[in-house]
């Protein structure tokens, strides 16, 4: 039987008085460096286990949870596909890193070459912020353009970032969910839903008239957190269950930190609610099944068309978008320089 190692407690009565002739309270002192210390002899206690669990050489599936040799490519009984020995090994220190060939990647290359159209559009720009006529010129959500029109704007608009702290937090979020969502759903799915579901969070901003210019893939993100939540609500087991759980505590995260930085939460909402309607209508053991169906395909082809002639756009505005920009920027200068009126002369003042 393990028994905690013996403490020295003469460094935290010490402290404990000391802060106690300052004024604080000893006890409550106390309490706290014994509830800091305690912790930190649990955390030594369970690093040589966690080193240990990383050298396991087993394989554990993660859609039924079966445990089987490192070997086998595919689950030997629900038949999904396995992640690499290397990629498990990541997932027990609770990190997820996107295959190299993966659609995660494939829209995270996708988001940077918009952003870097975007940075030469303007050069010396995007590094904090952008300019709201080059996001209109290159793509962004912009209603009087939606309502003429462009209704391709609520696909541009997912890959266009408004500065690099914005393009590096969606970065991240879709490199923690989205692998996950690609074993789930598997790839030509992952891509569907990820258009499906930042197109309808543009789109519903769009429906309610929403007038501030808008962009970035945090829409398409929320979409495949609330697709594979809806999956783990329909799945019922414990390993759906389990991830339903991790993407309702990712979308509660998003929706508050969104609020406080004053985010569109709209295309947050619609995103999500979307993909987790398609995601809970999904046939849990129909995504489990092995093998590619033509279902797939067309789905996946559909997807890949409709994220090339979204960069495409971004690569190549049409001319009525810089339109748009220049009539956007030409009242943003009225608006910060409005015309001085012009005086009557002063022999004419008061007839």
């Amino acid at each position: 039987m393990a028994t905690d190692p013996p403490r020295n407690d003469d460094w935290i009565e010490a402290l404990a008085g000391f802060a106690s002739k300052l004024g604080f309270s000893g006890i409550r002192v106390r309490w706290k460096l014994l509830r800091w210390q305690k912790a930190w002899q649990s955390w030594r206690q369970h690093v040589p286990q966690d080193f240990k669990h990383l050298s396991y050489q087993h394989t554990v599936c993660s859609q039924c949870g079966q445990v089987q040799d490192r070997h086998e490519r595919r689950c030997v009984k629900c038949g999904a596909r396995l992640a690499t020995h290397a990629w498990q090994r990541l997932r027990r220190l609770g990190l997820a890193v996107p295959t190299i060939i993966s659609v995660s990647t494939l829209l995270g290359m996708a988001m940077v070459i918009a952003y870097l159209r975007l940075m030469v559009t303007k050069p010396g720009s995007g590094y904090i912020s952008v300019d709201s006529d080059v996001l209109i010129y290159l793509g962004a959500y912009y209603l009087p353009a939606l309502q003429a029109g462009q209704l391709w704007r609520n696909a541009t608009a997912i890959f266009l970032h408004i500065g690099l702290l914005h393009l590096g937090f969606n970065m991240l979020a879709l490199a923690q969910i989205g692998p996950a969502v690609e074993e789930t759903f598997g790839r030509a799915r992952m891509l569907f839903l990820f258009m499906v579901t930042g197109v309808a969070g543009f789109a519903a901003c769009q429906v309610l008239a929403m007038g501030a210019l808008s962009a970035g893939a945090s829409g398409a993100i929320m979409g495949l957190t609330g697709s594979a939540a809806g999956w783990g609500q329909r799945d019922g087991t414990s390993v759906g269950r389990d991830m339903r759980n991790q993407m309702l505590k990712w979308a509660a995260y998003t929706m508050i930190f969104g609020f406080f930085v004053r985010a569109n939460n709209t295309a947050h909402v619609a995103g999500f609610v979307t993909g987790g309607v398609l995601g809970y209508f999904m046939p849990a053991r129909w995504l489990r099944r092995g093998g590619i169906r033509g279902s797939d395909l067309v789905i996946g082809v559909l997807a890949l068309a409709a994220l090339a002639a979204s960069v495409a756009l971004v690569l190549h505005p049409p001319a009525s978008s810089e339109q748009w920009a220049r009539a956007h920027a030409a009242a943003v200068r009225r608006w910060r320089h409005p015309p001085i009126p012009m005086q009557p002369p002063l022999n004419q003042l008061g007839q």
